[in-house]
């Protein structure tokens, strides 16, 4: 519930720009650093979220304007593959869709899940998780230096910060604290699926014996069994 899940873009039935995870996910990628890295790289912020759209979505044609069948970007590479048309079953399978191979998967897969149900709990949050959901309900865009300024309210010498005090319990308390801490004025109908819980967790254990080590990784589910489901495990 920290982070955005992308799966959710499955069975959304808005325009890719209307789309409330897309919004987050070009939040996300938002900020004057953010809009140099991609110029220097001459990548589309919007083509690259259509790409993952078009992975999980049912039909076969591209949704980032750009028009086309959704497998031409697939089909010339020296193993072509289709789009998968269904939902993402692990992160790492991000990789195959096209323009998240390398340096962007690097960059913004640490702020993506598959497995949170859509639900968003604020108080998991890291400093770039905030400032993407501030930004993708923003009436009026801030700059990066007001989102700096945002992330360091109330800190100072010998001061906790405001947002290691505080426990947002729904999307209008949010709102609030963001207008009167930072300035900043967000529209409370944009930050819909806020949860003050998280059910979804991802554990990693490592075993070690002499130099030798085991690490597996769970996806565990605490949403509907209160000994919780394992949706996923590797062992590596």
């Amino acid at each position: 519930e920290s982070r955005i899940d992308i799966n959710q873009m499955a069975s959304d039935n808005a325009t890719l720009q209307e789309s409330p995870t897309a919004q987050r996910l070009f939040a996300l990628m938002g900020g004057e650093e953010n809009d140099q890295w991609f110029m220097d790289r001459n990548l589309d912020r919007w083509e690259l979220i259509g790409n993952l759209r078009d992975w999980v979505d049912t039909d076969t044609v591209r949704s980032s304007g750009l028009g086309g069948y959704e497998d031409g970007l697939y089909d010339s590479l020296d193993n072509p593959y289709m789009t998968k048309n269904a939902k993402f079953d692990s992160l790492e399978e991000v990789r195959l869709v096209a323009g998240w191979e390398g340096e962007v998967f690097e960059k913004y897969g640490k702020q993506l899940t598959i497995w949170s149900n859509g639900k968003f709990n604020l108080n998991s949050f890291d400093e770039d998780m905030h400032k993407a959901m501030i930004r993708a309900s923003a009436i009026t865009q801030p700059t990066d230096a007001t989102l700096d300024m945002c992330m360091n309210a109330g800190s100072g010498e010998g001061i906790i910060s405001m947002w290691d005090v505080t426990t947002f319990t729904n999307a209008r308390q949010y709102a609030d604290f963001i207008q009167t801490n930072c300035g900043i004025e967000l529209d409370a109908s944009k930050l819909s699926n806020i949860t003050q819980t998280s059910k979804v967790f991802t554990v990693v254990s490592t075993g070690l014996v002499g130099s030798s080590s085991v690490t597996i990784t769970a996806v565990l589910d605490y949403s509907r069994k209160s000994a919780g489901e394992i949706k996923y495990w590797r062992i590596e």
